[in-house]
């Protein structure tokens, strides 16, 4: 397993075995998740995992103190906790996907599925990133303004990256 896929299984699973004490937000000091990943024989120091969140910023994010760390989805976190702040995103949105649910997004729009937010983005590299997880990506543009003069709710999940219930498809453009 490599640095990303144990790093996400530490932030999001939290293995028993492993015990990190985190907050209702998910948020993990991170003196203590490297120490599990010391004790697991991975190597990775403080600048290391600095860079492993940066070239993942869809998965992971840092306090802005620097001192904490945690998954950005973590359905166990947003099952028990509002996941980030109520706040009012930029007028327009990203989100990436794999080319072969255009059809069902045009049908139904972006769903939570058995997540309870879709994730959205500020940068459309960042959504792409995530989409290409998932096979030849695309990107749809979410009228994100136009969602907040229906009342639909926005949440700050980290640097760039909102959270939303769901975007039906009148507000999606292929982009």
């Amino acid at each position: 397993m490599d640095i990303v896929e144990f790093l996400s299984r530490l932030l999001r699973a939290n293995p028993p075995e492993v015990g990190l004490p985190r907050d209702r937000r998910g948020w993990i000091e991170i003196s203590a998740v490297l120490s599990a990943i010391h004790n697991s024989g991975h190597t990775l120091d403080r600048r290391g995992l600095h860079r492993v969140v940066q070239g993942n910023q869809t998965r992971f994010a840092i306090s802005r103190d620097g001192s904490r760390i945690r998954a950005l989805q973590d359905r166990v976190r947003e099952a028990l906790d509002p996941p980030a702040v109520e706040d009012v995103p930029p007028s327009l949105l990203y989100h990436g996907t794999a080319a072969h649910y255009l059809d069902s997004i045009a049908r139904n729009g972006l769903v939570a599925g058995t997540r309870k937010f879709v994730h959205v983005c500020e940068s459309p590299k960042l959504a792409m990133e995530a989409g290409s997880l998932h096979g030849e990506p695309e990107l749809l543009a979410v009228r994100a303004a136009r969602m907040l003069e229906q009342r639909f709710v926005f949440y700050r999940a980290g640097e760039g990256i909102w959270l939303v219930r769901s975007a039906p498809a009148r507000f999606l453009v292929r982009w």
